[in-house]
């Protein structure tokens, strides 16, 4: 195992240099993608849940920076699940609008408006997605991306 180590100078080299930022999407595009995943996670907080829609890029797409991003490429989209009211530092965020956004994914994925259970029916189907670019922020210093489902 150590001689095998010895074969990858990779390991040894200086990644000081290297851009360890993601590929961006092009905003203001709409673009088809493919369900991959579904799951419910806890949030970065702690404090509650998400559901986790994780989506691939069905073709090459327009990065922001003008390169290609080849097909596959992974975006993905939060719906939180647990109401926050009372914080200073976010708007309330009530059952209803958890309601709609769930109402939102289901319809633009299956044409209509179902139960989020079982997961596993979202993965495999397709799904229309305006795509925009987040600005860098003190938490998230590279920009990425924050998809809207297109609607029938």
């Amino acid at each position: 195992m150590i001689d095998e180590l010895d074969n990858l100078p990779i390991l040894d080299e200086d990644l000081s240099e290297v851009n360890t930022s993601m590929p961006v999407i092009k905003g203001g595009v709409i673009h088809d993608f493919d369900v991959k995943n579904v799951e419910v996670s806890d949030n970065k907080d702690g404090t509650g849940q998400n559901l986790v829609i994780t989506l691939a890029t069905t073709s090459p797409v327009a990065g922001l920076n003008g390169q290609q991003i080849e097909a596959g490429f992974p975006v993905y989209h939060y719906i939180g699940l647990t109401p926050i009211t009372g914080r200073s530092d976010k708007r309330d965020y009530t059952e209803d609008a958890i309601r709609r956004s769930l109402a939102q994914f289901t319809l633009a994925v299956h044409g209509q408006k179902v139960p989020v259970r079982p997961l596993i029916q979202h993965i495999g189907k397709r799904v229309r997605c305006k795509v925009a670019v987040t600005k860098p922020t003190a938490e998230y210093p590279n920009p990425g991306n924050k998809i809207t489902f297109v609607l029938p």
